[in-house]
């Protein structure tokens, strides 16, 4: 096998492994998410499941509050409110490739708030639109 034959083995195989661990190519491993679901019923209970990175629920003035370090964007964040409905938010998939600290606002309307600090040192501010469906 010549020189060249093995630098491109060696290349494939290693772009295959990378994508085999399924790692998503966004946000990544140091990237934080703080998300925050305003005016909701009180007795709501929000969670992430299939999340990559660790997970900790908090409350911020009474308001659920998921927060997750690492790889964010994979995932599904939901609330069970008090009258049995679940709901789901897909904010997470909107983070920036650039994002490294996200902090969110959602409103039982579906708007939802962001703010993006990115690798250079930039401040994104974005808002988005139905940004909850109901689940069941």
């Amino acid at each position: 096998m010549k020189f060249s034959s093995k630098i491109m083995t060696i290349a494939c195989i290693s772009m295959i492994s990378f994508a085999a661990n399924g790692l998503p190519a966004e946000a990544g491993a140091k990237t934080k998410l703080s998300v925050m679901f305003k005016d909701f019923p009180k007795g709501t209970a929000c969670n992430a499941t299939g999340t990559q990175g660790k997970v900790n629920l908090k409350k911020k003035k009474g308001h659920p509050l998921v927060n997750i370090k690492g790889y964010p964007e994979v995932g599904t964040i939901f609330c069970d409110l008090p009258d049995g409905r679940k709901i789901v938010s897909g904010i997470n998939k909107k983070i920036r490739d650039d994002a490294r600290v996200v902090g969110v606002t959602v409103y039982p309307n579906g708007k939802a708030y962001v703010t993006s600090s990115t690798e250079d040192s930039g401040l994104i501010r974005e808002e988005f639109n139905k940004m909850i469906r109901v689940a069941k």
